[in-house]
């Protein structure tokens, strides 16, 4: 007889527990949708990767959820077994409330473990899953590496910007620079686009690249160098090149 209060008890509990998990999943997905839809659709992401985003984020919406559906139905399968006197019914037949409840707190303490363990070695997988693709291919966002900076734009003294398409820190190396500056009244003095430069001895040294300097209503003149060290800006004496 115990096995099969038990099994309906279960039963019962179980099927207001999946679906109050259930709701709460499809609650979160639909305000999360409805806040990140200009982002999708700005980006052109694709249904499949949308799909996947929410199902990496199922886990841990579960066990967000869990403690309070696990009260939901316990709740809702008490009160279902009052209103059907099915209480009064075992109580009765001299089973006591504490071995009425056994199978609850049993089932309460199954789901502990289980969100426990879930979100230990579950969860976070899934939530770096889950940022990569929205990074990645969602909104086609590039994940810096530690120590390196990309399409940097720097406003430097005297008129002077610097644009860097990468910079590595701990080699004190950049990629892809451009240097120009302008005078007070506005006008170009010179650019520099230089393929690489490393920091070495107190000094940017720029390699295969072009600096062209400009003068008032005479043009530009252009040099082409390999290599071409500065020490403080490129006014004749302060660059070196080779």
């Amino acid at each position: 007889m115990f096995r099969i209060l038990d099994r309906y008890i279960l039963k019962e509990f179980l099927m207001i527990l999946v679906f109050s998990i259930l709701a709460s999943i499809s609650i979160s997905i639909i305000v999360d949708l409805i806040e990140k839809i200009d982002t999708f659709l700005d980006n052109d992401a694709l249904l499949s990767d949308v799909v996947l985003f929410y199902v990496y984020n199922v886990p841990y919406v579960a066990v967000l959820t869990l403690p309070a559906a696990t009260l939901i139905a316990t709740i809702f399968t008490i009160g279902q077994a009052v209103r059907n006197n099915e209480l009064t019914a075992m109580k009765a037949c001299g089973i006591s409330l504490y071995r009425v409840f056994t199978p609850l707190y049993a089932a309460g303490f199954i789901l502990s473990i289980a969100a426990f363990l879930f979100g230990e070695f579950l969860v976070p997988d899934t939530n770096i899953l889950r940022d990569d693709l929205y990074n990645r291919d969602i909104v086609k966002r590039i994940k810096e590496e530690k120590g390196i900076k990309r399409m940097l734009v720097y406003k430097g003294d005297n008129g002077t910007v610097y644009s860097i398409d990468l910079y590595d820190i701990g080699r004190k190396a950049m990629e892809g620079v451009v240097i120009h500056r302008k005078d007070g009244a506005g006008n170009l003095v010179y650019r520099l686009d230089a393929a690489a430069a490393s920091w070495e001895d107190g000094c940017w040294d720029f390699r295969n690249g072009y600096l062209r300097y400009f003068q008032e209503n005479q043009g530009y003149v252009t040099l082409r160098f390999d290599e071409l060290r500065n020490s403080g800006g490129f006014s004749g004496e302060a660059a070196s090149t080779r």
